[in-house]
């Protein structure tokens, strides 16, 4: 699972259209799913609030670049990556967690996003190793 996400990870950087980087992040949140599926230790609670939260975002953020709302973005963004003031499901989320499966959210999870953002905003420039 883990070799399949990084790969989904390292394709957004080929790909160049806003639709592609969106569909790559969410096929990659399914297989990280999956990955949190295999580890015995993870609350089934906590893997549903993660995948509800995560599609919620999806389809707010779908809505809102078909009607061209870029300011709103910035706000989905936000609820997709935790950030406060959306930061009670990701709190919630992470003490139920272990180590590897924080490491993932916390860490690699987070980068396509600001990719997408790029997208989004070009002025802004977004670095990512």
């Amino acid at each position: 699972f883990l070799a399949f996400y990084m790969g989904f990870l390292l394709m957004i950087r080929i790909v160049r259209t806003f639709i592609e980087v969106w569909v790559i992040i969410e096929c990659a949140i399914f297989i990280l799913i999956g990955v949190f599926l295999s580890i015995s230790n993870i609350k089934y609670s906590s893997i549903f609030l993660y995948y509800i939260t995560q599609c919620v975002a999806s389809i707010l953020l779908a809505v809102i670049w078909v009607n061209c709302q870029y300011l709103l973005i910035i706000v989905v963004f936000r609820l997709k990556l935790g950030i406060y003031p959306f930061c009670s499901w990701f709190l919630k989320f992470v003490i139920d967690m272990g180590l590897f499966p924080l490491f993932i959210v916390s860490i690699a999870q987070k980068i396509p996003p600001f990719l997408l953002i790029s997208f989004v905003l070009p002025n802004i420039r977004v670095f990512v190793v």
